[in-house]
């Protein structure tokens, strides 16, 4: 799988990291564990529904997570 982010995307994913530094390494994990195997079960990903249906959630931890739009 091939990742693309909005300009907008990256800034957000700067700040956000820049707030949080311990999760560095771990977001880079579940981001790289994404590209290479997506159905594995420890990014707990899931369909959404709702307002953010059509989109996608993956655990970066217990706390947090990432919602994506999987194209094909």
């Amino acid at each position: 799988m091939k990742l693309e982010f909005p300009n907008h995307y990256n800034k957000k994913v700067k700040k956000f990291l820049k707030k949080h530094p311990e999760l560095i390494g771990k977001y880079k994990k579940t981001i790289k564990l994404l590209v290479n195997n997506y159905q594995d079960h420890s990014l707990k990903l899931h369909k959404l529904h709702g307002k953010l249906k059509g989109f996608h959630s993956i655990s970066i931890n217990y706390e947090f997570r990432k919602i994506y739009h999987r194209s094909k």
